[in-house]
């Protein structure tokens, strides 16, 4: 299904969720084989790899912070 935008689907509507239910960031661990710059795309910023998780590749934590529509974005 890569490439026809379910992934991209699927997160947005977690992060709507989340904003429904309170939250304000989103927190996300992840391998190095399972399409990081996906996340980064979509505005989660690395802030931390364990190396050799599995052997070989990475374990990637990545976050998001997220905003109401309302909230100015500090630009």
């Amino acid at each position: 299904m890569r490439g026809q935008g379910l992934g991209r689907r699927l997160l947005e509507a977690a992060e709507a969720e989340a904003l429904r239910r309170g939250c304000e960031q989103v927190v996300l661990s992840t391998h190095s084989f399972q399409a990081p710059e996906f996340y980064k795309r979509l505005g989660y910023q690395e802030v931390f790899a364990i190396e050799g998780r599995p052997r070989g590749y990475s374990n990637i934590i990545y976050i998001k912070q997220l905003r109401r529509e309302h909230e100015p974005s500090g630009i």
